[in-house]
């Protein structure tokens, strides 16, 4: 769902669903998420953050179903920054 370019690929603001039930809803840029955008996965964590070429990379943050939350830069999928367990408060 969303705009798409000449190609018939996704480009600008739109949702993707993946074989697997996860989805994407964000920006797009020649089929890829690119931008700001948020992945929802089957497993029940969130991605909130930027994408570049379908892959996260740059200021984001992951939660999972258990509410452990990792808030920091990514690059390429690896994660730098803080990890939040449930239940500490934002100074622990």
């Amino acid at each position: 769902m969303g705009t798409v370019n000449k190609f018939g690929k996704p480009d600008g603001i739109g949702r993707m669903v993946f074989p697997d039930n996860g989805f994407y809803e964000g920006a797009f840029k020649n089929g890829d998420p690119a931008g700001y955008g948020r992945r929802f996965e089957p497993n029940g964590s969130i991605f909130t953050g930027l994408y570049f070429k379908g892959i996260r990379n740059g200021r984001g943050i992951l939660v999972d179903k258990k509410g452990m939350e990792l808030k920091g830069n990514w690059h390429h999928y690896a994660f730098g920054g803080e990890i939040k367990k449930p239940g500490e408060s934002a100074d622990a």
